[in-house]
Formats: C-alpha cells, sequence, structure tokens
C-alpha cells in the first residue's frame, strides 16, 4: 500500500521511535538526510528488544528530522512463517511477549509464539489448539497465558508450556479474552455476541454478559477489577459493572465495527480503536465521548495506554504506528513500515512496545 510519509508532531519534546524488526534490514528515509540503521550484530536469533537488558539491540534508528520511514529491506524470517502477526500480549514484568499469526498456508495454525524478552530468543512455542489463535492475555503474576481459538479458551503455564485448563462455553470464535488484575477470573470476547467471565482456577463459567447485537471482538479490565469494557462489530463499547455483572452504558460514536479497546490505569477513561479510521477516548464513568483522534487513513486495528496515562499508541492497516498525547489527543509520533500492522502493547515501564503486523514482530522504545 502506497501511502505518504508521516510527520511528527511538533512540541517540546514529543517521544521518539528507536526500533527492530524480526524481518530483515531497515532503512531510514524521509525528508531529511537519512541515518543509516546499523547492525550491531548478527541476529542469530529470532527477536530483539531495545533497551537495557543482556541482549543488544542489533538496530538503532535515530533521526533528528521531523519526517521519515522505516523500510524493510531483506527476507521476512521463516518462523513467523512469512505470515501475519494478529495479537501480542506483554508479561508484567517484561521478561516475556506472546504473539499469535495467521500464516500464508493456513489461517488455523493454532500456536503460540512465546520470546525471550530480555535475551531476544525464541521460547517453546505453545502447541495445542486445532483451530487460530484469535487472542491471548497474560497473568498478572506472569505465571500463566491465557489464549482463545474457534470456541475454546486454554490457560497455560507461561514457563512449562503445558495446558493447565481449556475452558468450553462459547458457541462461536472466541475473538479476545483479558485477566482481572487479581488473576482470580478471565473475560472472554467472542462471535457468539457475548462475553464469558471463567473462574481462573477451575475454568467455571461465573457469569455471561449479553447486551451486544454482533460479535464481541475484545475486552478489557480495569485495574480496580470494577468493570469490564467490550467492543463490537455492531459499533458501540459497552462498560459492564463486574461487581453485578450488569450493563451500565453503551459508548456509542463509531461509524464502523470496534477492533480494540483499552482502559486508562486509573478507570477514568477508555480509548477505543475502529475501522472507521479513528481512535475516541471515552469518560469510564458517564460514558460520554471526551475526543475523537483523527491522523490514521486506514482501519485501526489495535490500541494500548501506557502505564502512566500519558500516551496511546495505535496500530493500522494504513502501515503506521501511532503515539498520541492522551490528553489532548495530539499525534505525536508515527512509525512507518511495510505492511499492515493489527497489535500493539506498551512494556511495564511504558517506554518499550511491541508491535505486530505483516512484517512481523517489531520491539520499540520511545525516546525523548
Amino acid at each position: 500500500m502506497a501511502v505518504p510519509s508521516a510527520v511528527m508532531g511538533s512540541g517540546s519534546s514529543p517521544p521518539h521511535l528507536m526500533g527492530s524488526s524480526n524481518s530483515g534490514m531497515l532503512t531510514l528515509e524521509g525528508n531529511c538526510t537519512p541515518w543509516k540503521v546499523i547492525m550491531e550484530r548478527s541476529i542469530a536469533v529470532r527477536s530483539a528488544v531495545m533497551g537495557s537488558g543482556s541482549f543488544l539491540p542489533p538496530m538503532i534508528i535515530r533521526s533528528k528530522c521531523g519526517t521519515w520511514r522505516l523500510k524493510k529491506k531483506g527476507p521476512p524470517r521463516p518462523f513467523i512463517k512469512k505470515g501475519t502477526v494478529t495479537t501480542c500480549a506483554v508479561s508484567p514484568s517484561g521478561d516475556y511477549i506472546v504473539s499469535t499469526s495467521v500464516t500464508e498456508i493456513s489461517s488455523f495454525d493454532g500456536i503460540l509464539t512465546v520470546w525471550d524478552a530480555q535475551q531476544g530468543t525464541e521460547r517453546p512455542n505453545l502447541f495445542g489448539h486445532i483451530d487460530r489463535v484469535s487472542g491471548c492475555a497474560v497473568s498478572p503474576d506472569g505465571s500463566w497465558v491465557v489464549s482463545g481459538s474457534g470456541e475454546t479458551l486454554k490457560v497455560w503455564d507461561a514457563y512449562t508450556g503445558d495446558v493447565r485448563l481449556t475452558l468450553t462455553g462459547h458457541t462461536s470464535v472466541v475473538n479476545g479474552c483479558a485477566v482481572s488484575p487479581d488473576g482470580k477470573w478471565i473475560v472472554s470476547a467472542s462471535y457468539d455476541n457475548t462475553l464469558n467471565i471463567w473462574d481462573a482456577d477451575t475454568g467455571d463459567i461465573l457469569h455471561t454478559l449479553e447486551g451486544h447485537t454482533n460479535w464481541v471482538r475484545g475486552c478489557a479490565v480495569s485495574s480496580s477489577s470494577d468493570f469490564i469494557v467490550s467492543n463490537s462489530d455492531d459499533g458501540t463499547l459497552k462498560v459492564w459493572n463486574a461487581r453485578t455483572w450488569t450493563e451500565l452504558h453503551t459508548l456509542t460514536g463509531h461509524i464502523g465495527r470496534v477492533n480494540s479497546c483499552a482502559i486508562s490505569p486509573d478507570g477514568k477513561w477508555v480509548v477505543s480503536a475502529s475501522d472507521d479510521r479513528t481512535l475516541k477516548k471515552w469518560d469510564a464513568e458517564t460514558g460520554a465521548e471526551l475526543r475523537t483522534l483523527n491522523d490514521h487513513i486506514g482501519r485501526v486495528n489495535s490500541c494500548a495506554i501506557s502505564p502512566d496515562g500519558k500516551w496511546i499508541v495505535s496500530a493500522s492497516d494504513d502501515e503506521t504506528l501511532k503515539v498520541w498525547d492522551a490528553q489532548t489527543g495530539k499525534c505525536l509520533t508515527t512509525l512507518r513500515v511495510d505492511g499492515a500492522l493489527k497489535a500493539c502493547a506498551f512494556f511495564s515501564d511504558g517506554i518499550r512496545l511491541v508491535a505486530g503486523g505483516e512484517g512481523g514482530v517489531y520491539f520499540l522504545k520511545l525516546i525523548q
């Protein structure tokens, strides 16, 4: 897809992006003298993480100008099977990352890939699903992972790869999942138009939330465990009381399906990403729309909020990752890659983030 070069927003010290990719060499180009991407070490491993740690970043990108472009060169690495990374999640400690993908050979690979974020090596993959894995989340203590595939979810030991539980109860594809901050329950979003609440220890269904009129694509839990937010193909988000399991608000304003949602760390606001090429910020208590974030020129597939609540990041089919000022809604930084981006997530340090899409997995660091 040919799109114009992205421009970094003005401001005293907006965040810039440093990055690396598992998909080959990168070069920088734009409306200034390009900086070359330096290979600091041979990539004998499958991935790399920017920042501190025992594993040095293989590529560093710096630019002093406001317009720049990131472009891959060289063949993609075969460990992603030349497929599209569709979801990703980071462990709370930042020691590992989980990603799911759709391959060119088959859209039903049934595999979760686990990455050691410090060493940049691939841990044993999680095998067991028989359909495409369409969502994943990590427990608050990082000891287990939950994933959705087909009509089921599986809970995995994050370090041994053993299946702890298989959760059955949905009548259609599970597309997203999240874990409560205390790790006691799991919420799943399904194409059967419902969300299920599961006991994380027993796998029993505790509650079913009904109200959406079309597929439920994703969900998020507030840091206080007081409420859940869900996003749907019906063009709405819903806020649910996680004590009484009743609907509190329906958030309307998008004119396309809502692909992703996230809740601010203080629980005061929600951000959503939509097919209508926008993100919206909502008041979590009243359900009122606070702001629309306009800058993408393609479907926005994923969104995330930094742990301090200052930044929003979004991944889009327009082949860009954007960082926004959460208070003003201003786009601060744009990272352009080759291929649509489908997923994004912050590390707990609020500086590093991971994104995934048609080009593979990208590990990035925000610098000011």
